[in-house]
């Protein structure tokens, strides 16, 4: 089984499952889908330890772990930003209306759409509304 059809297994695994910060949130799910894809995660370093802190710990955490209190430059300091069409699996982000930490959602390129979380099950959006990707 290649990585794509782990994460097509992954994303069907995930829904149904309710938004909760720290334990089904935007990081766990992406990075999640990453481990299970690659065999780690992109932000192991953090899971676990974001869910009660506040926007300046947030980027504290960020600066200890990836040398930057920015979580877009946390992604291009440790992935490869993509600036063409991402490939499947890419990790996506897009600007967030919930108000969480970062101002960002995370998601995965799933082709011409991105899969988010919802309030309850995950999304999927035309992949022209993503930020930017990283592989």
């Amino acid at each position: 089984m290649g990585p794509q059809d782990i994460l097509i297994g992954y994303v069907k695994a995930q829904r149904g499952k309710p938004f909760a910060i720290g334990v089904h949130d935007c990081f766990t799910f992406t990075n999640g889908a990453w481990a299970a894809m690659y065999g780690r995660g992109y932000a192991d370093q953090i899971m676990g330890k974001y869910a009660d802190l506040g926007q300046k710990q947030l980027a504290r955490l960020l600066f200890d772990n990836f040398g930057t209190p920015s979580m877009i430059d946390a992604l291009d300091a440790g992935l490869t930003r993509v600036n063409s069409f991402p490939p499947k699996g890419a990790l996506v982000v897009m600007r967030s209306k919930r108000p969480y930490f970062t101002g960002y959602a995370f998601g995965l390129a799933m082709g011409v759409t991105a899969v988010f979380l919802g309030d309850s099950d995950v999304i999927y959006l035309p992949i022209e509304q993503i930020e930017g990707a990283w592989v």
